[in-house]
């Protein structure tokens, strides 16, 4: 019950479509298992009052590591997620990290991508209507040639090629990164949805 409503608050924190799996949510939100808070809550509520201030940091170490651990053996589920937030605690301590409807769609590839659109029964296929890859949120972002001008002008802006193997680091480098990339994420899906909507009046039409 309580894990529920942990998994509630921050699918509402995040904007974030219901299918995301509760490991990937709490991830992308930065938010430890319940379980391990409940632990590190013991683990404090044990401790004198005198020695809280300098055990506390090492509890939440220790939080965090085992986060990391149980992340890192996490299979199944998540895989876009867990392929480009590898490292935790670099994204865990970014203090400028704030989600929206659009980042939350590419850091968990649940939105407006095919592939997932597909699985959701939404769309018949999972080709992209641009260029026929697989629609993925690492074919749309990185990849897919439509979006190159304005990959390339948001590339020149950062001084650097955006992937999955830095996308990450590239975010939570500081805070004018996060706001342009965030920004060009926004553009593309938001473009992407109304193409889609045109090619859906048409071939009603039709």
């Amino acid at each position: 019950m309580l894990l529920g409503i942990q998994r509630k608050a921050l699918l509402r924190i995040a904007s974030a479509y219901r299918t995301i799996s509760t490991s990937a949510i709490q991830v992308v939100t930065g938010t430890p298992p319940l379980s391990l808070l409940v632990e590190e809550r013991y683990r404090l509520y044990h401790i004198e009052n005198g020695q809280l201030p300098a055990v506390k940091n090492r509890e939440i170490e220790t939080t965090l590591r085992k986060w990391q651990e149980i992340w890192r053996d996490h299979t199944g589920t998540a895989a876009w997620t867990k392929a480009i937030i590898q490292d935790l605690l670099p994204w865990v301590s970014c203090e400028h990290k704030k989600l929206d409807f659009f980042v939350t769609q590419f850091l968990t590839g649940h939105g407006y991508f095919r592939y997932y659109t597909k699985r959701m029964g939404i769309t018949e296929d999972d080709k992209c209507m641009y260029c026929g890859g697989i629609d993925t949120a690492e074919h749309t972002i990185p990849i897919c040639d439509r979006w190159s001008q304005w990959r390339q002008e948001l590339q020149e802006e950062l001084d650097v090629r955006i992937g999955r193997e830095n996308i990450i680091n590239v975010l939570i480098r500081d805070v004018s990164n996060w706001g342009k990339v965030c920004n060009f994420v926004k553009k593309v899906l938001q473009k992407k949805k109304v193409d889609e909507r045109e090619i859906e009046q048409v071939e009603i039409v039709i």
